[in-house]
């Protein structure tokens, strides 16, 4: 049997880098998005998942598109001063994009957008890193786990036994205490016990349309002069962002 032209192998090395093309039809299609839809906002988002986030691009979907990915990107396809901007007054949408951001073009009234964003928040189980806002502490004494859970429960950090055919915790646990971060095993514990001490929020920054710009709060310190530093930094391969 002739040997299939289809079956072939490809080393990932050798597959040539996307670059400067990817990132030019990426700053493209921001600026059409711009041009075919009536506002511009920019969001900040808080405990961000990605289901969630799926299911606020299915309320935005046919009349709206959302970018997320790398800022620097996004701040090229606006212009971070007069001369480059891509529209008047869009280096001031730039000084927004800073951090755990993105872009909403759509042409929804502000009052609907405002609205929706307002009302979303959406508890969450927390992930490692988390700053808890509360101290939650397992007491001693009999728990909710099947005995079968004994030996992770001890990896995860906490003293328990079969007492009575129920798992007992013989020394009080602290979940998450106020103001620390979680550890992996915290988070893992929080989830166990069906807490969930984080909210999935997302909140506007500013707003652009036709060149008249609202802010809604303050751009990060130092924000213009990032921007002015990402204007000017060279190009580099990386990839770029997921739209």
């Amino acid at each position: 049997m002739p040997k299939s032209k289809r079956n072939k192998t490809v080393s990932l090395t050798s597959t040539a880098k996307k670059g400067r093309t990817l990132k030019q039809a990426v700053i493209k299609d921001i600026r059409d998005h711009i041009d075919s839809h009536q506002r511009l906002f920019v969001f900040r988002y808080d405990n961000m998942r990605s289901r969630l986030m799926k299911d606020v691009r299915l309320d935005f979907r046919g009349d709206s598109r959302f970018f997320m990915g790398k800022n620097t990107i996004m701040q090229r396809a606006l212009g971070t001063s007069v001369e480059d901007e891509y529209s008047d007054n869009l280096r001031q949408v730039s000084r927004h994009i800073r951090g755990q951001c993105g872009l909403l073009v759509t042409n929804r009234s502000q009052e609907a957008v405002l609205s929706y964003f307002a009302d979303l928040a959406v508890p969450e189980f927390a992930n490692a890193g988390f700053f808890a806002q509360e101290t939650i502490t397992l007491p001693v004494g009999p728990t909710q786990w099947p005995v079968g859970m004994m030996d992770q429960l001890r990896k995860l950090g906490l003293q328990v036994e079969v007492q009575d055919s129920q798992l007992w915790l013989r020394k009080e646990c602290d979940m998450c205490k106020k103001g620390q971060a979680l550890t992996p095993e915290q988070a893992k514990l929080l989830t166990l016990h069906d807490r969930k001490i984080s909210v999935f929020k997302i909140k506007l920054t500013c707003r652009w349309s036709e060149g008249d710009f609202e802010e809604y709060a303050a751009p990060d310190a130092g924000a213009e002069t990032a921007a002015a530093e990402t204007a000017e930094a060279p190009d580099d391969d990386e990839d770029t962002m997921d739209t």
